[in-house]
């Protein structure tokens, strides 16, 4: 027997702890799950024996995790939604995998599914047999498992992957949609300085040089078309980047990798949403997006039996956030030390006010699912209006921002045209 230290919300919201000797944890957790006095269960752990696990998470190989393969999101909502709907159906498992690796043409994937049924065949559980494949499913779907498989009820677990799925796809796309039209004017007006700076204000230098002389060129001519033949020259004959074509592609494998690489470092991606974030607008609208992402899996985790810190865990992760996997772990830190749930997010200083509110009358009422629920559709209707607002402001500043860019460009190559005549007559 091992004796485990329970942290929880009794009745009146109050954090205590209860010392229990059992073998396992699931024991523990049907134990409190009858427990009338027990109204939410924060944490349990070992009391006598130290826990390596952490240890372990932060030493694992960050090449591996760097280069697993992802499934990604749109294939794991369908793997979720299919796999509902054979669990409410009543299919056998082996049926239900083999449709599976019969329906999956990428290679990866079906061989994964051989892997796992193979593992299933040989009397491993269903939750231990795709524990092997975490870093390819993702902490959330493998741990909201092992959750449906203590409690039975993995059609329902099922359904609520699905269901964030879907959310996270949609939330996701409509994001994609605002950012799509900044891009392409981005991509144009790159186009555009490109062309010019390689072809185009080259020749207009030489006509300059003809009419005035190449040594009056940037005397004689206005501020604006100097500094831009200056630019010209500089990317014509300094760099060399443009002189010898290899290290352009060097450059752009680097770029590419440096971004897939600042998707795993947190520390870097918190300080770049600390910028992001204080862009008028867009700024709310991608803190809403985390917000929404993280509310809508901390509502879909506790409401599945999943235990509060774990939770917030899992639920940090999900948002794929620098800021909130760091805030979310400082909040994680002041439960522990016997804060409340409301008061410890509230602190993140992430939240609205409104949010806030919300959180500390569900948490005294002891609703506090049905809050999560609440505020998980407050997220999603806010991001949507914010959202169809960016998509009005964006289109006429990025026609404001294409325009003066055109006109600075074609002001500094064609304003000597109108400057030099003058200046030829006076001598």
């Amino acid at each position: 027997m091992k004796k485990y230290l329970v942290k929880y919300y009794d009745e009146n919201s109050n954090i205590k702890e209860l010392s229990i000797e059992s073998k396992d944890e699931e024991e523990i957790y049907n134990y409190v799950k009858t427990n009338p006095s027990i109204n939410t269960v924060i944490e349990i752990k070992p009391v006598s024996t130290f826990n390596l696990n952490l240890s372990l998470k932060f030493n694992s190989n960050f090449w591996e995790n760097l280069f697993a393969y992802k499934i990604n999101i749109n294939l794991l909502s369908f793997i979720s939604r299919q796999f509902s709907q054979m669990f409410e159906a009543g299919l056998p498992v082996n049926v239900m995998f083999n449709i599976f690796i019969k329906t999956f043409k990428n290679k990866k994937v079906k061989n994964i599914f051989e892997n796992i049924l193979t593992d299933i065949n040989a009397g491993v559980s269903f939750y231990r047999a795709f524990l092997k494949y975490e870093k390819n499913f993702g902490s959330l779907f493998i741990n909201l498992i092992k959750v449906g498989e203590a409690s039975g009820n993995l059609d329902k677990i099922f359904k609520y992957l699905s269901d964030y799925y879907e959310y996270a796809i949609s939330m996701r796309n409509k994001l994609i949609n605002v950012m799509i039209y900044p891009a392409l004017v981005i991509l144009v007006a790159l186009a555009v300085l490109a062309i010019a700076i390689f072809f185009v204000i080259p020749k207009f230098e030489q006509i300059f040089a003809q009419i005035i002389g190449p040594d009056k060129i940037y005397k004689d001519l206005p501020f604006i078309t100097v500094t831009l033949l200056k630019i010209s020259k500089f990317f014509n004959e300094k760099i060399f980047l443009f002189k010898n074509g290899i290290w352009f592609y060097i450059l752009i494998f680097f770029s590419l990798f440096l971004a897939y690489f600042i998707s795993f470092n947190m520390d870097l991606k918190k300080y770049l949403e600390k910028i992001i974030i204080k862009i008028p607008v867009l700024g709310k609208a991608l803190l809403f997006y985390y917000n929404s992402i993280f509310f809508k899996s901390l509502y879909i985790t506790l409401n599945s039996g999943m235990l509060i810190i774990p939770s917030l865990e899992l639920s940090s992760k999900a948002t794929n956030s620098g800021i909130f996997t760091s805030k979310i772990k400082e909040a994680i830190e002041q439960i522990e030390k016997g804060k409340k749930l409301s008061e410890s997010l509230i602190n993140t200083k992430l939240l609205e006010p409104m949010v806030e509110q919300m959180l500390i009358t569900g948490e005294r009422s002891g609703n506090i699912y049905q809050m999560l629920e609440y505020i998980d559709k407050f997220y999603s209707r806010e991001l949507e209006i914010i959202l169809e607002r960016v998509m009005k402001l964006i289109e006429p500043a990025m026609i404001l921002i294409l325009g003066g860019f055109v006109f600075i460009l074609l002001l500094g190559l064609y304003l000597p045209i109108f400057i030099l005549p003058s200046k030829i007559m006076s001598r």
